[in-house]
């Protein structure tokens, strides 16, 4: 702390500092304050200049006032003086700072929908002193920055403060606030910052010529089928429900329909989650129709060990040969078995352990086993083709087909399951669709998704 004091100066020379009058002592080499402008009483002077002095009666405690027009404090001297008896500033500082015990978070994101948001830090002074809490903002003129839409209010008691936010997007950004805590002569701080943007999440690729995406604004609905990537800006809560596609269909049956799965799904900010739309012929492929694809949220990367949530796809339809065909629809604990009544031509349901098996009927016509996220391939030899399985959390089986000469007949492919077993959903839905009817059919959101050789469709809210 310069003072500006002059250079070599002479026995008796007097220097003029924050409003008190210093004189030079050459004897003992000190500056000595002029006693008639030491302030003396139990409580700070108000209004101090820098440089004032205050001797507090109640401790015997003398103090220097010290500001550089952000902060200000008193600052403590040496309560025994030097070696020659003068006061002198102690450069320890002696006067204990208040200890923060409880400490604010480095960094805070702001509410993008004005709802307000606390951060707490609690202190204590070691000789007893009542702790008074302060803020200030890191710019020129300490102005309460944009992206506050009201000053912050501290709760003197507890150490609160609370944030509100502005509602202006235009204001997005970040700022940086100093947090203080005084015993009224020392002062801690701490700095935390902020930021605020008005966009819950990123997605790629843009729906609607939108990369960014609110849902404040209104839910964002998915029908196309594809994978998207969204990344949150920070950690949130969506509600999401959706439907696996209906097996298709390339002979006189109809596959099988999709299933529905929902949950409120807790999101971790900056982590990118993948979000598939089924296809219709998404599932296994078919001698006839392929399955239809799961609907689902994945962590990361779409693999079976980081699904979050999934609604099976129904199995492929197939060409009739002598009997009726029964189409296997997805989603739930196991898919639907495909196949003709009564026969073992179709393939069985995915569950939540193993993939749906494949038809076993007949020599060189079989279909093959769904796998994980994987419908089994309906077999395509011979004058009919059995359908391909639905694809899902396990992927049902796939269909029979019908050797010419040999009498048999061909089956539809089993539908995938559906999943809702990862820890960060809640309130989890897992319906089976019932063999050409979707899960959750009666949802106006649905329009017509998972229906026979109908796409998927995946929407999200905003959870409160």
């Amino acid at each position: 702390m310069a003072t500006n004091f002059p250079n070599s100066p002479s026995n008796g020379a007097t220097h003029v500092f924050g409003g008190t009058t210093y004189t030079y002592n050459s004897t003992k080499g000190v500056w000595t304050a002029d006693k008639d402008a030491v302030a003396v009483s139990d409580t700070p002077p108000s209004n101090p200049e820098t440089g004032a002095l205050w001797f507090d009666s109640s401790v015997a405690k003398t103090y220097i006032y010290y500001s550089d027009g952000s902060s200000a404090q008193w600052v403590q001297l040496n309560p025994s003086g030097g070696s020659d008896g003068s006061d002198g500033a102690d450069a320890a500082g002696d006067g204990e700072s208040p200890i923060i015990y409880t400490e604010p978070a480095t960094s805070h994101t702001l509410n993008s929908d004005g709802t307000t948001s606390t951060i707490q830090m609690q202190a204590v002074d070691p000789e007893g002193t009542a702790i008074t809490y302060g803020i200030a903002y890191a710019n020129s003129t300490n102005a309460r920055p944009a992206q506050l839409g009201a000053d912050t209010t501290i709760n003197q008691t507890t150490g609160t403060y609370t944030f509100t936010p502005t509602t202006t997007s235009s204001n997005a950004g970040t700022f940086k606030a100093r947090l203080s805590a005084s015993d009224g002569i020392q002062t801690s701080t701490r700095f935390v910052n902020f930021d605020i943007s008005f966009y819950d999440f990123t997605i790629s690729p843009a729906v609607s010529g939108q990369s960014t995406w609110t849902l404040a604004g209104g839910d964002l609905t998915l029908d196309t089928a594809q994978v998207y990537t969204i990344t949150p800006a920070s950690n949130m809560n969506i509600n999401a429900k959706m439907w696996g596609a209906g097996g298709s269909t390339t002979g006189n049956y109809a596959g099988g329909a999709g299933g529905y799965a929902s949950g409120t799904i807790a999101l971790t900010g900056g982590t990118s989650y993948k979000i598939r739309v089924g296809s219709e012929t998404g599932g296994g492929t078919g001698g006839s129709g392929a399955g239809g694809g799961y609907s689902g949220i994945f962590v990361t990367s779409e693999t079976h060990g980081n699904s979050v949530i999934i609604a099976g796809g129904g199995g492929g339809g197939c060409d009739r040969y002598s009997v009726d065909q029964q189409p296997g629809a997805g989603g739930g604990a196991s898919g639907q078995t495909g196949g003709w009544v009564g026969g073992p031509a179709g393939g069985a349901g995915g569950t939540q352990s193993a993939g749906g098996a494949g038809s076993a009927t007949g020599t060189n016509r079989a279909g093959t086993d769904g796998s994980a996220l994987t419908g089994g391939v309906g077999n395509s030899a011979g004058s009919y083709g059995g359908g391909g399985g639905g694809s899902g959390y396990y992927g049902g089986g796939g269909g029979a087909s019908r050797v010419g000469g040999d009498g048999g007949n061909n089956g539809m492919g089993g539908g995938g399951s559906g999943y809702i077993g990862h820890s960060s959903v809640s309130n989890g839905v897992n319906t089976a669709g019932n063999l050409g009817t979707p899960g959750n059919s009666s949802d106006s959101a649905r329009g017509t998704a998972g229906n026979p050789a109908v796409a998927g469709k995946v929407v999200i809210s905003a959870s409160s």
